[in-house]
This record gives C-alpha cells, structure tokens and sequence, in this order.
C-alpha cells in the first residue's frame, strides 16, 4: 500500500473525542489503529462546552489523527445554558425552532453552514476522497448533499436506528412537518452515497427497506473490544459465595420498565427465598433518569446498590475484573443487536444476565452458554437458573471472541471499505 491521497480518511463524528459521549467510541477506536497502520485521519466532530471530556480522548492523541471542532448553530446555548438569561434565551431558541422543519433535539438538522463550509474546504484543500461520517440522519443528508458537489466516495456508519425507532414517536415530539424531514434526510442520504456500514445484521435488514439505489454497498463491521483498554490487568474475581451482578453506563428512559422489572423480581425473591437472594448482590452505576434511581430505592433492598454517577473508564475497568454477570438491557428495537457493552463482558469472560426484549442477541448468549435472558415470571426459578448456569458458564471458542476484535474489525472495514 502506498501512502498517498487515497490513505487520507475524513471521519464526521459529532461526539468524538474530547466531545464526551458513548457515540465517539466506536470511531476514536478505529482511528487509533487506523492512523497505526499508516492513515492520515482527519476528524470533524462538535465543540465540547461541557464539564467533562470523553473516556477515549487518549486513543486519538496522534500525529495522525487530525482533529478540528465546530461549534453546531446553537449547540451551547441549547444543551450548556447556565445563566438564567441564557435559559431565559434558549426558551425562545427553542419555541421558534419547534416551528420550523428542524429539530431541536437533534441539532444537526439545522443547517449549519459554517460547518459544512468547514468541511467542504477541509476536503477540498487536502485533497480528501474518502469520507466516513457516523451519527444521526442529518449528517448523512448533508454530508449525501456535499457529495453532489464534490469528488470523494461517502460511507454512512449506522450505529443506531432512527426513524425506525419507537423512541422518536412516543420520547421526542415532532410535528408532522418535522418528522416528514427526519423521513426525507434519512431516506435521501441512504440512496445517495456509495457504502453504508451497520454494527450488525438486524439494524442492516431494517434500513436496507429504505434503499432503492443499485449503486450503494453495505456491510457490517461490529462495535469491538479493545485490547489496548482491556488488558490492563486480568481478571481479579475474588473467590467468594456471593454472585456480583453488575451494570455501568448510560440507561435511556425507554429502557427503565426492564431495569424496575428486574429488580422487582429481585425483591420477590428476597421475601420467598431469603437464602437464594443472600447469594446475590447487584450493583447499578450510570447516568439515568432521576425518577428511576428513586424507584428504585424505594424497594429498600439491602443487596443492592444504585449509584446516579458515572464511573470514570478506569473505575469501569477496575470493577468490570472483579464481577461475576454483567448486564445488558435491550429494548425491542435493539433485541437483535451486539450492543458494546457485550464485548466488554466478552473480553473478560464475564456471564451475561440480559433484561428486556428477548431476540437474536439473547438467543446468542444461551447457544453458547456465555449468558442467560431474564425471565420475570418466577423470580425463583430465574434466579435459581441464574445461579446454576453462572456455575457451569462455559468460555466462548477463540475463533468466536476474535470476531469482535478491534484490530480484527480494523482490517475488515480497511478490506472492505476503505480499500474497495
């Protein structure tokens, strides 16, 4: 391979790092050993007005990871506003934004012309002729638009869905004029650019039903681990009676009834099987809704812990070695997917508990014995089946863990996207 102006990548990320975030993992993680194997990547992403920084901000500090902000059209005064004259202003920011075809939820929608100004000069002056862009609908049409009117082949990277989430009807509400624009970025952008990638095969046979176009690719590359991160130590499980479950990160409000439902079976168990429940003790960390962490408690439950804080990636890690099940709470749209919490548990040969929605994923996890699905029906039985599989959990093959990871994943998507 020689270096020249088909190894400069452009990556169009709203929440890379610093931008803090789960959404700027997954392409941090692929820059870092994209810019190893000799890439010059260029990186557009959002100003960060916040208190904090992503986890993976060290994964990007290299020469050839190139990193520019943009501040998006009312980005800080929207999600930052810390005066009372500046909440006082985002009211009326708000109100007038709610009348037109954008969303103020998502603000990219809005058309943000020094941004794309910015990247269209980027491109030009470096002479860019591969870009990636992950993130939401709005990017993908503006960025499908931009490819009208300059030369460089466009992949979209699809890590969630959108208008084919449940959440975008009963969770934010848009007007008719504003969901017929949410259809018509979406639908635009996947019949205008050359390659889509998606974190896995469900997600793809959703979005696919929107593509009429002969001429666009598609692919799945999956969310990874990475040894960089996980293997800075082994796995410190102290040898005792008591199973930890165990749970960090974000838990979006559609995804509380499984988590209220889970513990309320835990409380069950503790009144009708005070032994079996003794074995257990649950541990919950992450940013939530307020309204969750009370309910919550309120079940009094002595072997359980609740924490509305997010752990730094260091603490994450340090506990993540130590527990015996990880959860996963899938809601129905993503009942089917490998979210990246798993390849977490999958590193550190963790059994997985996985809450919500059964699908594909659940059904992954029994067939190889690495997890189990919840059952609210009988408390007892759950539990009791919990305990057991844990006790005879099996290990995954090394030819399975190894489709998840990153270096792996790297040279898949260098294979078959960047190189194609």
């Amino acid at each position: 391979m020689s270096l020249g102006q088909k190894d400069k990548v452009l990556i169009i990320c709203y929440s890379f790092p610093p931008h803090p975030g789960i959404g700027g993992r997954r392409w941090a993680k692929f820059s870092k050993t994209l810019s190893a194997k000799g890439y010059e990547i260029f990186i557009v992403g959002a100003s960060n007005f916040s208190n904090s920084t992503s986890f993976w901000s060290k994964d990007v500090e290299k020469e050839k990871i190139k990193i520019k902000t943009f501040e998006f059209k009312f980005q800080k005064i929207i999600k930052y506003p810390k005066s009372v004259l500046e909440k006082f202003v985002r009211k009326i920011v708000l109100s007038v934004i709610n009348i037109t075809k954008y969303n103020a939820d998502i603000i990219t929608s809005l058309p943000n012309k020094n941004v794309w100004n910015g990247i269209s000069d980027l491109i030009e002056k470096e002479k860019i002729k591969k870009v990636i862009v992950s993130g939401d609908p709005y990017l993908f049409y503006y960025a499908s638009k931009l490819k009208k009117k300059l030369d460089f082949e466009l992949t979209l990277d699809y890590r969630d869905l959108w208008n084919d989430h449940t959440f975008y009807d009963t969770k934010v509400k848009l007007s008719a004029r504003q969901k017929q624009y949410f259809e018509l970025a979406e639908n635009f952008a996947v019949n205008n650019c050359d390659k889509i990638i998606f974190v896995d095969e469900y997600i793809k046979s959703v979005v696919e039903k929107r593509i009429t176009s002969k001429t666009v690719s598609t692919f799945v590359i999956h969310n990874g681990f990475d040894k960089d991160d996980l293997a800075a130590g082994v796995n410190e499980k102290t040898q005792n009676e008591v199973i930890n479950v165990f749970f960090a990160g974000s838990i979006s409000s559609d995804l509380n009834a499984a988590l209220i439902e889970f513990v309320s079976a835990f409380e069950k168990l503790s009144k009708i099987d005070s032994s079996l429940y003794n074995k257990f003790f649950i541990s919950i960390f992450g940013e939530m809704d307020h309204a969750l962490v009370r309910k919550i408690a309120e079940f009094k439950l002595a072997n359980l812990n609740i924490e509305n804080k997010t752990l730094n990636i260091g603490e994450y890690y340090e506990q993540l070695k130590k527990i015996d099940i990880g959860l996963v709470i899938l809601s129905d749209e993503y009942k089917n997917s490998f979210v990246t919490k798993f390849t977490d548990y999958l590193f550190y040969e963790k059994y997985i508990a996985v809450l919500g929605f059964k699908g594909y994923f659940t059904e992954y996890v029994e067939k190889q014995n690495i997890g189990l699905g919840f059952d609210a029906s009988d408390p007892v039985t759950f539990f009791k089946n919990l305990r057991d599989s844990y006790n005879n959990r099996k290990i995954i093959s090394a030819n399975e863990k190894e489709k998840f990871d990153l270096h792996v994943l790297t040279q898949k998507l260098i294979r078959e996207v960047i190189e194609n």
